[in-house]
């Protein structure tokens, strides 16, 4: 079962990282691996395992 994550105001703020050219899309890319990275150090430390 595929895991899925809705990030409220994605768009809006990927297009405010944009208006500041190549590097503000690389800061909104480590900001959202960094949240992704906590999201799934947080479920593996669970022991959650997937049931599919």
């Amino acid at each position: 079962m595929p895991c899925n994550a809705d990030l409220a105001g994605c768009r809006e703020r990927l297009h405010g990282f944009a208006s500041n050219g190549p590097a503000g899309i690389e800061k909104f890319w480590t900001i959202i691996n960094g949240y992704f990275n906590e999201l799934l150090s947080y479920i593996c430390g669970t022991g959650m395992t997937s049931s599919a």
